[in-house]
Parts: structure tokens; sequence; C-alpha cells
């Protein structure tokens, strides 16, 4: 992919993961939106996304700190993987409810574990790791067979996952814009609170 796209929709933020259950989560994640107009990484895009038009295609990165350095290898490290995966995947179903089941727009995300698509056929690998590098300018560090990406304040302790959308820039605002801010509280003082179930 190339490196660098610049076009942040969404500047990277810190905000509270909703849960299936109606919580909000004490995982925080930074998120950040992209439009992507580089020609590679619309190529890249296009091979994961074989059947859908990309025209407008926006990223959603999303980072979620982990409670451990997950470069380690061990049990903790694999239950710490499995919470992660599952508070993304109720990251990428809110937003997908927001924009595709609320307002019909094609929405799709990443399963970090395999690399393919969620919601499409797709049989094509998705490198996480090269797209946060190439949207956040983050660096990579080699560990072993595979690259892992360094948060500027987490390092390796970071979890990245992407969700694909051709929603307009206005409704993908609209849907991040609701998710909570924790403001500046520590991840620490941030208790699980509850969602509003009817906005």
């Amino acid at each position: 992919m190339e490196n660098r796209v610049k076009n942040n929709i969404f500047q990277p933020a810190i905000v509270a993961v909703p849960s299936g259950d109606g919580l909000i989560s004490d995982n925080l994640t930074q998120i950040s939106a992209h439009l992507v107009t580089s020609k590679p990484f619309l190529r890249e895009a296009a091979y994961v996304f074989p059947q859908q038009p990309l025209e407008n295609l926006v990223v959603i990165n999303t980072m979620q700190h982990a409670r451990l350095d997950l470069v380690r290898i061990g049990d903790d490290v694999e239950a710490e993987k499995d919470r992660l995966i599952l508070s993304f995947f109720d990251m990428a179903r809110y937003i997908r409810d927001e924009l595709a089941n609320k307002r019909s727009y094609w929405v799709d995300y990443i399963d970090p574990c395999s690399g393919l698509p969620v919601c499409s056929e797709g049989q094509n690998m998705f490198n996480e790791v090269d797209c946060a590098q190439t949207l956040l300018g983050y660096s990579v560090q080699n560990a072993g067979c595979c690259k892992i990406i360094l948060h500027p304040q987490w390092g390796s302790a970071v979890y990245p996952a992407s969700i694909f959308t051709t929603a307009p820039v206005d409704a993908v605002l609209a849907a991040l814009n609701k998710l909570p801010r924790p403001g500046t509280m520590t991840e620490e003082e941030v208790a699980p609170i509850e969602i509003n179930k009817q906005n």
C-alpha cells in the first residue's frame, strides 16, 4: 500500500466502545476515519471487496489499547486477543447498524484473526498493519515472521482493526460523533455506563 493517505475526515480520538449488551465497555479505543483517494489503497480494497463498487470509500481505523503487550506469547495474551476481537465486533456492529441498517449504506469490516471481510464473500486477506501504517503513519516493527504496528503511546500493546463504508462523509461523521467520549479521564477512571437505547 502507498505510504500515507492524508484525507482524515475524523481525526484520531479516544472513544468508548458500545457493547452488545447495551452498555459501554471500559475498553477505550482510538478511532479515525479516512476518505481514500490513493489509487494503490483503492486497488488493495478492490482486491479484498471484489464485488463492491468503492467510490467514495471511507476507512474507519480502530486501535484498541491492549492490557498486555500483544507480541508476547501465552494463554493470557490469547485471552486478551479474544477480548479485543469481541470488543471490535461490538464497535463494527454499532457502525454497521448506524450506516447500513438505519441508512442503507454499504459497510463491511475485517475479521482481525483471518484478515477476511465479515459481511462480504471476499476471500482475499487485508493487512491491518499496512493499513494503520498508511493511514496514520505509525511505525512498524518486525516480530519474527510478521510485522506489528507501534502506537505512539501504547507501543505494541495495541489491536488494530478496520471498518469500510461507502456512506457519505456526513453520515460517517454523524455515526462516529454519537460514540461516547471519555474526555480527559484515564483508562482506570472510566467505568461502564449505560447507552441510551432510544438514540
